[in-house]
């Protein structure tokens, strides 16, 4: 959890790779369960890099932008504007449980 944004950061080219691997993110934390898919993550996730420190570079995503419902009408309203975003129902979700 990143405090200064309020929001939980993954690795940028686990999400961006990922497109063979998984569709959807659950975050389990102790006050409750957040969701969304991965392609609405990278796109409306901000960047924090700490290439001083060398570590891996990091998106983040606000924990108000999660939502199944909101990363699903964020993905049709793209293919309604013809882009390369498309929905496909798979069932494997990378889960990530922090207590």
């Amino acid at each position: 959890m990143y405090r200064e944004l309020n929001a939980f950061g993954l690795n940028y080219k686990l999400l961006n790779e990922g497109q063979k691997y998984f569709d959807f993110i659950r975050i389990e934390y102790d006050f409750g369960i957040l969701e969304t898919s991965r392609k609405y993550y990278l796109a409306n996730g901000k960047f924090k890099h700490y290439q001083q420190n060398h570590l891996e570079k990091q998106i983040f995503l606000p924990l108000e932008l999660y939502g199944m419902e909101r990363a699903e009408s964020w993905e049709q309203d793209q293919a309604k504007k013809h882009c390369v975003v498309k929905s496909e129902k798979k069932n494997i979700v990378i889960q990530f449980a922090m207590f």
